[in-house]
């Protein structure tokens, strides 16, 4: 399986030239600020850098050839709620 995901990811999704992404993950509050709050302290540490020694993985090398469609973020019951369509 991994040779085919390799395949797919090395293209950038180009076999699936019109497909269509669409989900819904529902979180825990807690983990969405953690996620946030990681996230805003990389980014800024990052930034004060002027440099990042991180190399992109090939999944978001592959996910950045994919366009957005939608991104939603809703807080229901506790929990964050985002949805989202990515197109190609």
């Amino acid at each position: 399986m991994q040779p085919i995901i390799d395949r797919i990811l090395a293209n950038n999704f180009a076999d699936f030239e019109g497909m269509e992404i669409k989900g819904t993950i529902p979180i825990q509050e807690a983990l969405a600020n953690e996620l946030i709050t990681t996230y805003m302290n990389e980014f800024f540490a990052e930034t004060a850098s002027k440099k990042s020694t991180k190399e992109p993985s090939s999944y978001i090398q592959a996910l950045k050839t994919l366009q957005p469609n939608r991104f939603e973020i809703a807080f229901e019951a506790g929990k964050a709620i985002i949805s989202f369509e990515l197109k190609r």
